[in-house]
């Protein structure tokens, strides 16, 4: 018996499994100095491992949240 999505599945909403977020941030910011687009925030998956990259690269911890722009509907 095949099941109907639920609502979130019916508005659109997909969510990022954590290792996959970290891997696409690893992937995507390359220096200390990035800005960071979060399109959509959803369950808020990417905001650890952004935030985990930019200090690992060097980000100043008082800095980092000036670099993270994320929108939400």
């Amino acid at each position: 018996m095949k099941t109907l999505p639920n609502g979130q599945k019916l508005r659109g909403g997909f969510y990022t499994h954590p290792e996959i977020a970290k891997f696409l941030v690893n992937w995507a910011v390359q220096k200390p100095s990035a800005n960071v687009l979060e399109p959509s925030c959803g369950d808020g998956v990417f905001f650890k491992p952004i935030i985990e990259r930019l200090s690992s690269l060097g980000a100043e911890l008082s800095s980092i949240t000036n670099q993270i722009t994320a929108v939400e509907l």
